[in-house]
């Protein structure tokens, strides 16, 4: 249960360091983001810890996907690396996710620059330690405070794409990355085309960011390529 006591106090600490509490622990809870935590993705990660996430390479089933190497990971971070138990990490049923915003990237804390964390699949190496929300991210959130119950299954919108459901508005849909509309049946609006897939090769050129502001702040292109 929640009171209206419970709530998460934003502190930025005595120097350095970002850091909160696993889950809810009741009343007044810290979540501290000092020097060098001013990063929207670095909030975002704390908030998760504070909702109920550990940190991704922590999973119980995380040996079937990455590999840990400890002697490159710097002593006092080695615990941020503990596996949980199937008794500590339930996770939904959902895939493990490289892309989480709660998975540290290749030399996330490591001692030598070496890597600290390799993806069984190599091709997965640059997508660990994203600065996004994933979809991933978003359904297990759902799933774990129940959010996806509050839409009827037999009258809510028909998802595509693996999408579901938005808990506050059972018409539309949640959708994952690349997909957009009513049901994720559609491309999302903004930068980023349709193109026809061809034999030889396609340059594709677009122009994103703004380059005089210093804000935080991304952009992204969505390219469906079609086959045939």
């Amino acid at each position: 249960m929640v009171s209206a006591e419970d709530r998460i106090v934003v502190a930025p600490g005595n120097g350095n360091g970002c850091w909160s509490y696993i889950g809810k622990v009741g009343g007044e809870q810290t979540m501290l983001l000092g020097s060098g935590c001013e990063l929207v993705s670095i909030a975002a990660h704390e908030i998760g810890h504070a909702l109920g996430f550990f940190h991704t390479m922590s999973r119980h089933d995380r040996d079937s996907h990455v590999s840990i190497n400890m002697y490159n990971i710097r002593p006092d971070w080695r615990s941020q690396y503990n596996r949980e138990t199937t008794d500590t990490n339930h996770n939904y049923g959902l895939p493990y996710d490289m892309g989480s915003i709660m998975h540290y990237g290749m030399t996330s804390s490591s001692v030598n620059m070496q890597p600290s964390i390799v993806p069984h699949n190599r091709k997965h190496q640059r997508t660990m330690g994203s600065p996004f929300i994933s979809f991933i991210d978003l359904s297990m959130i759902n799933e774990h405070y129940n959010c996806k119950a509050l839409c009827n299954r037999r009258t809510s919108v028909k998802c595509e794409r693996g999408g579901f459901p938005h808990p506050r508005d059972c018409r539309r849909c949640i959708c994952p990355g690349g997909y957009a509309g009513t049901r994720c049946t559609e491309r999302p609006k903004g930068c980023g085309r349709t193109v026809n897939a061809t034999e030889e090769w396609k340059t594709l050129n677009d122009t994103l960011g703004v380059w005089w502001t210093e804000r935080e702040e991304y952009s992204i292109c969505h390219y469906w390529i079609k086959v045939g």
